[in-house]
């Protein structure tokens, strides 16, 4: 179980009312997320073990305006027929 670093309300497994924890105090592993996310455990450091052996994902460049397709800017067909029945 993971200290404390300041004092967390929580309401462990098989506990109908919530427990006050002081600093210092062990957490409950089924508190451990909830405290971490409100500040009252410090951040949860990766171990070797923990990295995974997936391979990344290799960043794609981003798409420069320049570069974009024209087709972006231009009416489809289904617009321009939309519009010429419109107008009869």
């Amino acid at each position: 179980m993971a200290k404390l670093i300041k004092a967390f309300r929580g309401v462990p497994n098989g506990v109908l009312y919530p427990v006050e924890y002081e600093k210092g105090d062990e957490c409950p592993p089924e508190l451990e997320e909830a405290a971490r996310e409100l500040g009252c455990l410090a951040a949860k450091k990766a171990k070797k073990d923990d990295v995974s052996e997936t391979p990344s994902m290799e960043m794609q460049p981003e798409t420069q305006p320049s570069e974009m397709q024209e087709t972006d800017t231009q009416p489809s067909e289904t617009a321009q027929s939309k519009q010429a029945a419109d107008s009869v």
